[in-house]
């Protein structure tokens, strides 16, 4: 019990039944599913009443306002994201990837493409000011994420 109410996922005891051990498995990996498709998003969470995903939200949300108020910082990384969590980048990479199934930085490059994707339709910026206000320090490499993100370069993203 106290395993469970720390955060283990599951307990079963000995001796176990072989299908029961299966249902749990199954269980845990659907619900790996879930917690992967509700996190990899950049949507807001939908609102829920289970008090595990209430806290695993908690964690999400933390970690992603960290990230954007760094945005534009291009000499932000995970150590100084590991520090203001106060958490080791062992544990900080374990959880963030068991939850959202993407890297730290992976999320953070998509944060910063969409920041830039909304600066690009709300903006008479030009694209080398939205480059560096995205927190990319090169030119070429952000056209290059952007059309991997996109479809588009950035010119013919703010012209469609």
């Amino acid at each position: 019990m106290e395993g469970l109410g720390i955060g283990a996922d599951d307990y079963l005891t000995k001796p176990f039944h072989e299908e029961e051990l299966l249902i749990r498995i199954r269980n845990l990996v659907e619900m790996r599913k879930k917690l992967h498709i509700r996190y990899a998003s950049l949507e807001p969470f939908p609102p829920t009443n289970d008090p595990s995903i209430q806290k695993e939200d908690i964690f999400m949300t933390k970690v992603r306002q960290i990230l954007e108020a760094h945005l534009e910082d291009d000499q932000f990384g995970i150590t100084t994201l590991c520090e203001e969590m106060a958490v080791s980048h062992a544990q900080l990479y374990r959880k963030f990837k068991t939850l959202s199934n993407k890297t730290i930085a992976d999320y953070l490059k998509s944060l910063r493409l969409e920041k830039a994707r909304n600066l690009l339709i709300t903006t008479r910026l030009n694209i080398t000011e939205i480059t560096f206000m995205a927190g990319f320090k090169n030119l070429s490499h952000f056209s290059r994420e952007f059309g991997r993100e996109f479809g588009k370069s950035p010119s013919e993203y703010r012209k469609s």
